[in-house]
């Protein structure tokens, strides 16, 4: 597999190269584990991809879809600079690796984690440029986002969504993070109301167990035939 990166301001952009033609999958990260993604997706699943993570991020601030105020912590920043970041990704990461690579994908997926779960949702409404997404353990307690799920239409383009929890990230007295499960079955149902092909899987543990497995189980869902 050939491997090389390009910069783009403060972010990174990692270049897995499998196939000019093959489905290829966008994953932003808050640290860069493309191999360990890679590792963890042949183990479920023998369809060829490439792959592009996207690190180095303002995670707070280019991940929120809007403002908020400090919920998590008195560290938070949720600027809401979603937009922004979308724009950066369609216009410029996205044109810039397939032309320097040649590659013609016949899917493009987008995948993230904890808030860039958040955002990979956010982008199915925003972009016709992928036709799955992938929101493993999502920060799907983020303020209005079951409102804004329910109450737009996402891209045509988007054919899947693949929404996953764990079972013990709930189990909080917080007032947003309580409701990350529910959240995310009411995101996942207004979706296949949509008529998007969508699961839900609820994993055991808490919001940090398994994090690369949890990402690769739904690029391996999106990826099929």
């Amino acid at each position: 597999m050939k491997a090389s990166s390009l910069a783009f301001d403060h972010r990174r952009a990692c270049i897995y190269s499998v196939a000019d033609n093959a489905p290829t999958v966008y994953s932003l990260q808050f640290h860069e584990c493309g191999e360990a993604l890679i590792d963890e997706c042949a183990k479920l699943t023998d369809r060829p991809f490439n792959l592009v993570t996207i690190s180095g991020l303002h995670w707070d601030e280019e991940l929120s879809p809007w403002p908020a105020d400090k919920i998590i912590s008195k560290d938070d920043r949720f600027t809401g600079e979603a937009d922004s970041l979308l724009q950066l990704l369609t216009r410029r990461i996205v044109p810039e690796v397939e032309k320097q690579m040649g590659w013609q994908p016949t899917a493009r997926l987008l995948s993230g984690y904890s808030m860039s779960g958040l955002f990979a949702l956010y982008a199915a409404f925003r972009t016709d440029l992928f036709s799955a997404i992938v929101s493993a353990s999502g920060s799907l307690w983020f303020p209005q986002i079951v409102e804004f799920a329910e109450a737009q239409s996402p891209s045509t383009a988007v054919r899947r969504a693949y929404f996953s929890i764990g079972d013990k990230e709930s189990r909080n007295r917080h007032p947003y993070m309580s409701l990350t499960e529910s959240n995310t079955r009411a995101i996942a149902n207004a979706m296949r109301k949509k008529g998007i092909e969508t699961t839900f899987e609820l994993n055991s543990g808490n919001h940090f167990n398994d994090t690369t497995l949890r990402e690769a189980k739904g690029i391996a869902w999106a990826l099929r035939p």
